[in-house]
């Protein structure tokens, strides 16, 4: 379940799936991400929040590149949050806020890793089952092709044979007569 959507499929010329060619790529351009989020929440000092931007890196990550990943990017991007907030000298009434402020963070960031991970996980169920209902669909249109459509009247037959009468409404007049 963890697995990155298309994980064992290719495309149609056999190459793996975008998310599996470009995981690195993903991953390396959302710590970059990450980094320059960092350095700017540090040289505009704690004053300015920049709390809700960590959660891009940490989105993109999941979506793209899976469940472990977003969760690794999680915890980095609370960490460069704590660095950030650490070296820009952010006063606290007491010296354990700031680890608490850290975990608060690295919650956020996990719950959405998971979250995001989650939907994710649920599209590409949908896509396969909708893929599989698509195929069983076509196979039963086939059969009823070979058939030659006979299903339908062979349907239709047995049901004019339960009601008594159906088919031929003068027969039932008849037996009424006496």
């Amino acid at each position: 379940m963890g697995e990155p959507l298309g994980a064992g499929e290719g495309d149609t010329c056999g190459r793996p799936p975008y998310r599996l060619r470009h995981r690195r790529l993903i991953e390396v351009s959302s710590v970059a991400i990450l980094l320059g989020l960092g350095w700017l929440d540090y040289i505009t000092g704690y004053e300015f929040g920049f709390f809700i931007f960590y959660f891009i890196p940490v989105s993109i990550t999941t979506w793209y590149a899976g469940r472990w990943s977003g969760l690794a990017m999680a915890a980095a991007s609370a960490v460069a949050w704590y660095l950030s907030d650490l070296l820009a000298h952010h006063p606290y009434a007491k010296s354990y806020f700031l680890y608490w402020e850290t975990f608060m963070r690295l919650a956020s960031f996990i719950t959405t890793a998971l979250t995001l991970a989650r939907i994710r996980e649920s599209m590409t169920t949908e896509r396969r089952l909708n893929e599989e209902l698509c195929r069983v669909h076509s196979e039963n249109h086939r059969l009823r092709c070979a058939l030659g459509d006979r299903a339908p009247a062979v349907a239709a037959g047995k049901e004019q044979e339960t009601v008594p009468g159906a088919g031929n409404p003068g027969a039932s007049r008849a037996g009424e007569s006496g």
